[in-house]
């Protein structure tokens, strides 16, 4: 109570919620704590209480004093709660030269479209997706500053995540913003088109060995596509292909949606020689640009964890717990001992498929 109320003299709010502590814990020299505590509870006065209240305020020094429902306190020292997170989203916030920016994840299994209020202020906001570093200027909407009793300076951003997926959300105090605008984007009506074609796999670094190239139509695990050096693998495959675009109209302005299926367990993407993004998470799916009509090149490289690798050490007796200040146990307290864990899968399983997309028309700023 003692640091409590220092706080509170120099400058601070101090919520305690439901109400001030009555008592003191433990017996040691009780009665001379009882008092102190007394006495410090003596320091603010509160309001008498009354129905329908939901809290009760004291200036204390520079300071003040609330006790109460906690939501109602943390409005009245005006430290809206953010709303975001009834959108089931997940998110973390940071404050870097004023400008708040937020950390925002759909960890959920419902794609999330929609506006999304923030609780605080900004004139625009610029958009980074933190796998493919793509940025730009996003649409701000200050009209709805009314949802959840927000400050009518904080605004709400238009978003589009699926499931598993990320973004950077930056609040800037500039009202028109230089850059291009964000690409909202919406699936066309026809159905994805899987890339087929001859894929070249090459280990390209890790161990206990390289396997030798493979290729294969088929996307599978490299466990079943190679023999015990490819079992026993950890590292990272590039995957190659040539295809040509997918028949029919092309999307306007020639974007598409790739999406790689299953990948076990991280993929860094190039078409045509460019690089498209790092992608470590479901849905493993990334917006590609333009479409050469014939000789497109995509390369993944897909990097596996290490379950494989652990596995044929413990199988060949390889002594690699080098640990010495703890004992390598299992679950159970027994020594650890990976030799009949079954394969793991490892590599791109796909389908790989194409998905035509056209452009969702938004304005920097709603209203």
């Amino acid at each position: 109570m003692e640091k409590l109320l220092a706080l509170a003299q120099a400058g601070a709010t101090v919520i305690f919620e439901g109400g001030v502590p009555k008592d003191v814990p433990g017996l040691a020299n009780f009665e001379q704590r009882r008092g102190d505590l007394s006495q410090l509870t003596r320091m603010f006065k509160l309001p008498d209480e009354s129905v329908g209240k939901q809290f009760r305020i004291a200036s204390v020094g520079k300071g003040q004093v609330l006790v109460g429902e906690l939501e109602a306190c943390l409005t009245a020292a005006h430290t809206p709660r953010e709303a975001l997170v009834d959108s089931g989203l997940s998110f973390i916030r940071r404050r870097s030269d004023d400008n708040p920016t937020y950390f925002i994840a759909n960890r959920g299994e419902k794609t999330f479209e929609g506006w999304l209020p923030v609780a605080r202020a900004g004139k625009s906001v610029v958009l980074m997706d933190p796998l493919s570093g793509a940025a730009g200027i996003g649409a701000l909407d200050r009209g709805r500053a009314d949802l959840a009793g927000k400050d009518a300076s904080a605004p709400s951003v238009f978003l589009q995540l699926k499931p598993g997926e990320s973004i950077i959300a930056r609040l800037l105090p500039d009202s028109k913003p230089q850059g291009t605008l964000w690409s909202y984007w919406q699936s066309d009506a026809t159905q994805p088109s899987t890339i087929n074609g001859n894929w070249k796999l090459e280990f390209l670094s890790g161990g206990p060995t390289l396997p030798s190239p493979l290729q294969t139509a088929n996307l599978i695990s490299w466990t079943s596509l190679g023999g015990e050096d490819a079992q026993a693998f950890a590292g990272t495959v590039r995957y190659t292909v040539t295809f040509d675009a997918p028949v029919g109209p092309v999307p306007s302005p020639g974007e598409w949606l790739l999406s790689l299926g299953g990948v076990c367990q991280s993929a860094r993407v190039r078409l045509n020689g460019k690089a498209l993004g790092t992608l470590i998470t479901p849905p493993f799916q990334i917006a590609t640009g333009p479409l050469k009509p014939k000789g497109n090149i995509l390369e993944v490289e897909v990097s596996n964890t290490s379950a494989n690798r652990i596995r044929d050490l413990d199988r060949r007796g390889v002594k690699w717990k080098n640990f010495r200040d703890i004992n390598f146990v299992n679950l159970n307290y027994k020594p650890f001992d990976a030799s009949s864990w079954p394969l793991a899968d490892s590599g791109l399983l796909g389908p790989v498929t194409l998905t035509p997309l056209k452009p969702r028309e938004m304005a920097a700023h709603a209203r």
